[in-house]
């Protein structure tokens, strides 16, 4: 048969684990806070770069649709003048065939 002991531990024993273990405890919490707030802070900072990267893809849509309004003008421009480059190359064609003649 085996023999056991048991250890009474005084009350000024229990006192300090007991002391140590809540001072464990709150620094816990304490680290637990912190890396909230960093989580947070982190959070706060990708949302802020998200926001930024937003406003430029924005302006550069902005942009782009000013740009191809732009487009679409010369365009109608080069067409609305496709007419008159003809007349133009048809007469110095004309001409050329006068000057050959002379």
């Amino acid at each position: 048969m085996r023999a056991y002991s048991i250890v009474w531990c005084s009350s000024a024993a229990t006192l300090t684990i007991i002391t140590r273990v809540d001072a464990f405890l709150q620094s816990l919490h304490a680290v637990g806070r912190q890396q909230q707030q960093i989580l947070e802070q982190s959070i706060e900072y990708q949302e802020a770069l998200i926001n930024e990267r937003a406003e430029g893809i924005a302006v550069i849509q902005r942009d782009m649709a000013e740009l191809n309004s732009m487009m679409k003008e010369i365009n109608s421009m080069v067409i609305g003048q496709q007419d008159l480059v003809s007349m133009c190359r048809a007469s110095v064609r004309e001409r050329q065939g006068r000057a050959s003649y002379s």
